[in-house]
């Protein structure tokens, strides 16, 4: 069979681009033309040759504008009829399609990412699930437990919910307080104490009398304390002169401990003369 016999018994429509032979195999006559059963169907409809929309393959991926790509990238389920060649279109872009040519403006927009049916329980190989903030795949032991989801963990590991309490509370981001923490050496800047995150764990100290909540301005942000000197701060109600009564109180004890007898006062033994609680009160008074 030569070239131009072989030719002739292709379909000479138009093409998926709109140029070109169609390709396919000749079935009957559309006017003085042999033209496929596609192209045959359509002219007997309106005596017009049109391209014919390509079968959509299930690796067929969307053109569309992507969230975080230049692209989709969703399975492509429609084409795109107004542009040449056609354009195929996941579901979510086709519809959008179709809403912008029945208002006769907008176009496509990123769609975004819909959300896993139940992420909380989803694993990898090795166990490990998911963060939502870093996606970092991590133990189970490095969630919080949390009731609200599938699995009772919370949907962001430990440290990312300390980040996340630190910046809504005190507006300092991850950054800021890495800055901090090397700007005191690791250490509360009380007791000198180095933190280790586990039983001596960081806590932001502020100033009460300007954002007395939990929430703070940001700007009244004092320095890093341990649990202890911060929940000993809060007992004293940041108050200056109750810790300055509180050290003269504990000077006076250690002055006076020298006078408490070396054992237990037995019957008829004479009274220490340790100076009473209200003595050694109104000592510290006068000083």
């Amino acid at each position: 069979m030569t070239e131009s016999e072989e030719s002739a018994r292709k379909c000479p429509g138009p093409n998926e681009d709109g140029s070109g032979l169609c390709g396919r195999a000749v079935y009957a006559h559309a006017g003085d033309i042999m033209v496929c059963q596609t192209h045959h169907r359509q002219y007997k409809k309106d005596g017009r040759l049109r391209p014919i929309r390509r079968v959509l393959d299930s690796d067929t991926s969307c053109t569309g504008p992507g969230w975080q790509n230049p692209t989709c990238d969703r399975p492509a389920v429609h084409w795109d009829l107004t542009t040449m060649p056609y354009s195929p279109l996941c579901k979510g872009h086709y519809n959008q399609k179709r809403a912008a040519l029945r208002k006769g403006s907008g176009g496509l927009s990123p769609i975004k990412p819909t959300k896993m049916k139940h992420p909380s329980l989803t694993r990898d190989e090795c166990g490990r699930k998911r963060c939502c903030v870093c996606e970092k795949w991590l133990d189970p032991e490095q969630f919080s437990p949390g009731g609200r989801s599938t699995d009772r963990l919370s949907a962001h590991c430990k440290a990312c919910g300390n980040e996340l309490r630190r910046m809504r509370a005190f507006g300092l981001s991850a950054k800021q307080f890495k800055e901090m923490i090397a700007s005191q050496g690791n250490a509360c800047a009380i007791c000198r104490r180095a933190f280790d995150g586990i039983v001596n764990k960081v806590c932001v100290d502020h100033d009460h009398a300007c954002c007395p909540g939990v929430r703070t301005c940001g700007e009244c942000i004092r320095g890093l304390l341990c649990n202890n000197c911060n929940s000993s701060l809060g007992w004293f109600k940041d108050s200056v002169e109750a810790i300055v009564a509180a050290i003269g109180y504990l000077e006076t004890w250690n002055d006076s401990r020298l006078l408490i007898p070396a054992h237990p006062r037995g019957p008829g033994e004479a009274r220490s003369t340790l100076p009473r609680p209200s003595e050694r009160i109104s000592v510290v008074g006068t000083e």
